[in-house]
């Protein structure tokens, strides 16, 4: 399996061919002691993949207003880290309130790291740190709420989205809006290669969700 670096560079490579107003929103990475300095109050430790990512970069910068698509996958974004903190707190009060959750999960820290306005990928956080978690989807569109393990790391889900890119499954698509002509770029996918790909992945290690 590729190394997430690798999977995270080939997707920066495929946006630099004709994403360069994207480009220029990419937070520069972290340095190990800017990481730590953010996360210092978590009562918890975060698995170094984690770090890997911050330290790649840091984030996608959200303008107030834009006309292209921000996300890193349809629907979701991959926010600067000082943000993904404030989504932090909202999962650590949604996780508060759902206490009928029986997943053994749930008795494990919450920590975002795509993030939209109807739910959330999350790894777990552990009291020692690991090297990876596997990552969940945490959802509550249309009144239904689905928690479910997507990915075993990191790493995997990173090689899933490259390859995603890589394959056409995502494509980005201009769609005018209004009476106007205003033009919005979307990031679209093709559910059913991306669920090939996914089943792919998922086969390789043992692991077939939904």
């Amino acid at each position: 399996m590729e190394s997430l670096l690798t999977s995270l560079d080939k997707i920066i490579d495929i946006w630099q061919q004709d994403r360069e107003d994207l480009i220029e929103l990419i937070q520069a990475g972290l340095s190990v002691q800017d990481i730590q300095g953010y996360i210092a109050n978590l009562p918890f430790q975060l698995p170094q993949e984690v770090y890997q990512l911050y330290h790649w970069r840091n984030g996608i910068q959200i303008p107030e207003f834009h006309d292209i698509s921000l996300d890193f996958i349809p629907g979701f974004w991959f926010l600067p880290l000082a943000e993904t903190l404030k989504g932090y707190e909202h999962v650590r009060e949604f996780k508060n309130n759902c206490t009928f959750l029986q997943d053994e999960a749930y008795h494990r820290p919450w920590f975002p790291i795509l993030s939209s306005d109807l739910g959330y990928f999350l790894v777990l956080g552990d009291k020692n740190m690991c090297i990876s978690s596997p990552v969940f989807f945490l959802s509550w569109n249309s009144g239904d709420l689905i928690f479910e393990a997507r990915y075993p790391s990191l790493t995997r889900m990173m090689t899933v989205i490259a390859e995603c890119y890589e394959s056409g499954a995502y494509y980005f698509e201009t769609k005018v809006m209004d009476q106007f002509g205003t033009i919005v770029e979307f990031l679209e996918e093709d559910p059913q290669e991306v669920s090939r790909i996914r089943v792919v992945h998922q086969r390789s290690v043992g692991l077939l969700n939904r």
